[in-house]
């Protein structure tokens, strides 16, 4: 990964390869002298970072509204949710997928849940560039810290940003 730009308070995306379908799509067309990840194959990455993180059941709440900062879409989350590049909960809730342009968000890199209270907490998935909170101060979830989302706050899922709204 190339180091982080003064003017941007978060890493560059990865590079070429770090992704499994990086690896798949140059091994189909031959370029595989361009991947700087040689000693893992595509599909065996593609299942370890697939694989989801989180074995409790399904639970529904309140309803959580992420806003994106960037391009203002609005995403409602009103059940046990994985959110990703291309997430896998395998039956453990809903599947939100994200738009990703700079590539820093994991295919499966947070998960969205409910404690029944209706209060809504966000989980890292041992994503490659975290989650954090950002409210009165930067707080960054891990796979055995979640931390509390509450309206007002923003939610940085690698570079991407958004506001937080509960009803």
């Amino acid at each position: 990964m190339g180091a982080a730009n003064p003017e941007r308070p978060f890493p560059e995306p990865p590079a070429f390869g770090w992704y499994p379908e990086d690896r798949i799509w140059a091994l189909q067309h031959g370029l595989e002298k361009y991947l700087d990840r040689p000693e893992s194959s595509g599909v065996d990455a593609a299942r370890k970072y697939s694989e989801p993180k989180h074995s409790a059941p399904v639970k529904s709440g309140g309803t959580v509204i992420l806003k994106n900062t960037s391009t203002n879409a609005a995403i409602r989350i009103s059940q046990d949710s994985v959110l990703g590049r291309k997430p896998s909960s395998e039956g453990r809730g809903e599947e939100v997928t994200l738009a990703d342009p700079t590539r820093t968000i994991s295919r499966s890199h947070a998960l969205i849940y409910f404690d029944g209270q209706k209060n809504a907490y966000v989980q890292d998935l041992d994503s490659l560039n975290g989650t954090y909170l950002i409210g009165d101060a930067e707080r960054r979830s891990t796979s055995q810290a979640p931390l509390k989302l509450e309206k007002g706050m923003l939610l940085r899922l690698g570079d991407e940003f958004y506001e937080v709204s509960i009803e």
